[in-house]
């Protein structure tokens, strides 16, 4: 019984392990066999058209060969095209239909100018053989290439130009440099029959044609390329009667080439707005941005003029960009009091294209407490930007003068010297420097930050020679007060000294101790007051030897002075250092500044005030645009010509009417380079030009996109359209172009971002017109007006 239970149970288990496949596993099974059954099916269908292009190609070579030995057979003076060169009398294609399917025979005939017997033109015979060649294509959906067959035909005997020339082709671009894979036609309408030839420039840009029936000026040449304009010859019309370059001839036995010219082509694009913005002021429109500078005086004082400002920019972000120069020549600061401009120099406290480029400049007018300019510009995009004014001592204190030996700004971040900015000492070499670490922010830009083991030598000099009064002063910021510490040294050995400045530790603090030496005693200076840490502190020893005092100021005030005995100042030939003494025992911990010598007493410190304005930059700004003005009809000229009239007016080779969109906007695409002008019709859109920028002539390189933006005016009877460039071809800003006629009539105005002025609503007659500019020759000249006069002037610099 147990046993048969046992059974059963097994039968059952059985049962229920034996069920069919789910659900998921028989789509799974569908969708595998589908793709293993689709991929088969597609390598069936491949592989047959595969098979079936192979019998066609086979067809194709068999065509081929037979084309090829029908050529063979022909004459040798009928091996050619019909209208080709060599002429003959095989088509230049045919179709051929075998067993349904039609193939398509090309023909192609040249004559080959052997190199054993040189090359046309030294070759006065280049018509060596001919080289046929047949393709044939068929209709293929596997992308098969054409079959080609080639073969050699020699001529029976010498060869000969009998009733021939040679047409020698050369394409150059403007380099000039040779052009390969021109594409050259050939057409003669005049031959019997015509002749219509296509082939292409070899890699040295050259195109050679033996074998051209000889004719008069009546082959053209039509030139061309992908990507570059066109050249050809013209054909003498009763429009072109004097074409220029006319259609060829070729002589029996003789090589006529012929150079062409093509280049890349350019995009063109036009805007045309109103007037509204032309007398917008901008310092110089050869910068193409410029970025407003907000300066707020927020103390209860004056900002004096030639206080040091600083502004952060991405100076990496616009090189980038494309819109500065890596070398920031470029990048200037200019500055306008609501008549003129004035460009300031400025140098930067950290490096150069940097995201985080500081750079420093002195305001040029007071600004009273509680109030703000927007009158300071950041200028740059000028790719021939040269020579950027960057004289330290027009920014920082101290004030510089005649008695002035040397002034140390520290403005020389990443290197292991300092210079003096008068370039009266040698370099300071650096001991022991971080580069990239040691150089910080400073009180007037960049400082020298000394950790304790770093020493300045600088080589003595024959002005640090001082016996008569004497000035040293600076800048510090002290951050130890342990030990004694060394600010300034000239002292070999100590008990020799000349001057030195130390810190010595007070309570937390530091006091100032200041030591010169006279020839009858050494003068010693202590200050009454400590110095707190972590603030930057203005130092300075002044010795008066008339006088016979000698005074220690911290902070611009005087901290002691006391009288001495003295009648000259002591020198030696001895190195000076800044954060170490000779001995290399005393070494200073904190940052330095802007540090100077003079060869005076002084008493006043000018610029060491601390105040706090605020300098921020505004959006950035590319030349002023006026209102949109659209539809308008104008007329775009180039100067290259393609001939004369019978009077001898040039006829020229780009001479179009265009129309600006609903925007005020057009865009031409390829543009042959060449130098355009654009003119208005007044009578048609009631618009004359009042600017172009960039002013006239217009000229289009080759690759490039040019955006002019033309400003229309309401039409006027007479107006005067002046452009003032330097001899160099820059466009001068801010010239003063004063117009005058017989008649008691001036009118001043100033040229524009695009160096240009307009003046309208004019009476016909003789002007006179001056132009002036501070960093140029004034010129004078007389003016004819009537109708639309523009006029170009070049200044000369002085």
């Amino acid at each position: 019984m147990i046993q048969k239970n046992l059974q059963n149970k097994t039968v059952e288990t059985a049962k229920k392990n034996s069920g069919g496949f789910t659900l998921i596993e028989i789509i799974l099974s569908i969708g595998i066999l589908g793709i293993a059954t689709g991929s088969l099916f597609v390598t069936l269908i491949l592989g047959l058209r595969i098979i079936n292009d192979s019998k066609l190609r086979a067809t194709a070579t068999s065509l081929a060969d037979e084309r090829i030995e029908q050529i063979r057979n022909l004459s040798y003076d009928d091996v050619g095209i019909v209208g080709g060169i060599p002429p003959g009398q095989l088509p230049s294609n045919e179709t051929v239909s075998i067993q349904g399917v039609n193939y398509t025979v090309t023909f192609d005939v040249r004559y080959i100018d052997d190199i054993l017997d040189n090359k046309a033109p030294t070759d006065t015979v280049p018509t060596d053989y001919k080289k046929a060649r047949v393709s044939v294509a068929w209709p293929t959906k596997i992308g098969s290439k054409p079959v080609t067959a080639i073969t050699n035909i020699a001529p029976k005997g010498i060869e000969t130009t009998s009733g021939g020339g040679t047409l020698r082709i050369q394409v150059f671009d403007s380099v000039p440099q040779a052009v390969p894979q021109a594409n050259v036609q050939v057409v003669n309408n005049l031959l019997q029959p015509v002749i219509n030839v296509t082939g292409q420039a070899d890699d040295n840009g050259e195109y050679l044609l033996p074998g051209a029936p000889i004719a008069n000026s009546s082959y053209e040449i039509i030139i061309s390329r992908g990507g570059y304009s066109t050249s050809q010859t013209y054909a003498i019309t009763e429009n072109n009667p004097n074409p220029n370059p006319g259609h060829l001839t070729v002589l029996e036995g003789e090589v006529t080439t012929k150079t062409f010219f093509i280049v890349p082509v350019a995009t063109l694009r036009i805007t045309t707005t109103d007037d509204s913005q032309i007398e917008t002021p901008w310092w110089d429109g050869n910068y193409g941005y410029q970025v407003p500078i907000t300066v707020q005086n927020n103390d209860a004082q004056i900002l004096s003029a030639g206080y040091p400002l600083s502004i952060t920019v991405d100076h990496a972000a616009l090189v980038t960009a494309g819109k500065a120069l890596a070398n920031s020549e470029d990048f200037r600061i200019a500055y306008w009091n609501g008549t003129n401009w004035s460009e300031l120099d400025r140098v930067t406290s950290t490096l150069w294209n940097t995201n985080t480029t500081k750079i420093w400049f002195a305001i040029k007018d007071p600004l009273d407490p509680g109030t703000n300019t927007s009158n300071y510009f950041l200028s740059y995009s000028q790719s021939k930007a040269t020579n950027p004014p960057v004289n330290l001592t027009k920014i920082f204190p101290p004030i510089v003068n005649q008695t002035t030996i040397a002034w140390w700004g520290f403005e020389q971040p990443g290197s292991n010297f300092i210079s003096d900015s008068l370039g009266r000492i040698p370099d300071a070499t650096i001991n022991n420097i971080d580069p990239i670490n040691d150089w910080v922010q400073g009180k007037l830009g960049t400082a020298l930050k000394l950790s304790g083991n770093q020493c300045v030598r600088i080589p003595d000099d024959p002005d640090l020679d001082i016996i008569g009064s004497l000035t040293i002063e600076g800048w510090i910021y002290p951050q130890n007060n342990t030990s004694l510490q060394t600010i300034l040294d000239k002292n070999i050995p100590e008990s020799s000294g000349i001057f030195d400045i130390e810190l010595v530790p007070d309570a937390g603090n530091v006091k100032v101790t200041a030591r010169v030496a006279t020839n009858l005693e050494t003068v010693t200076l202590t200050s009454t007051s400590a110095l707190p840490l972590e603030t930057w502190h203005h130092i300075a020893m002044s010795v008066d030897i008339t006088n016979q005092t000698a005074s220690l100021f911290i902070d611009n005030v005087q901290e002691v002075s006391q009288v001495f005995t003295g009648t000259n100042l002591l020198t030696n030939d001895q190195a000076m250092s800044f954060g170490c003494n000779t001995e290399n025992t005393s070494f200073f911990v904190g940052q330095i500044d802007g540090w100077s010598v003079h060869r005076e007493a002084r008493t006043i410190f000018n610029g060491i005030a601390t105040l706090e304005p605020t300098v921020n930059a505004g959006a950035e700004q590319g030349h002023p645009q006026g209102n949109a003005l659209g539809d308008i009809v104008l007329t775009l000229r180039g100067d290259k010509t393609i001939g004369t009239t019978g009077e001898g007016t040039p006829i020229y080779k780009y001479l179009q009417t265009i129309t600006t969109d609903n925007a005020g906007t057009l865009v031409l695409n390829n543009v042959e380079p060449d130098t355009y002008t654009l003119d208005i019709d007044e009578q048609v859109t009631g618009y004359v030009v009042a600017q172009s920028n960039p002013p006239y002539p217009l000229i289009i390189v080759p690759n490039a996109t040019i955006h002019i933006r033309l400003a229309l005016a309401n039409a006027s009877a007479h107006t005067i359209l002046m452009t003032i460039k330097s001899t160099a071809g820059n466009i001068i800003s801010n010239a003063a172009v004063q117009l005058t006629d017989s008649f008691n009539f001036s009118e001043t105005k100033n040229t524009n971002f695009s160096g240009q002025t307009f003046f309208s609503s004019l009476i016909p007659g003789n002007y006179t017109v001056q132009i002036s500019h501070p960093a140029y020759q004034i010129e004078t000249l007389n003016l004819l007006v009537n109708g639309q006069t523009e006029q170009l002037v070049q200044l000369i610099p002085l």
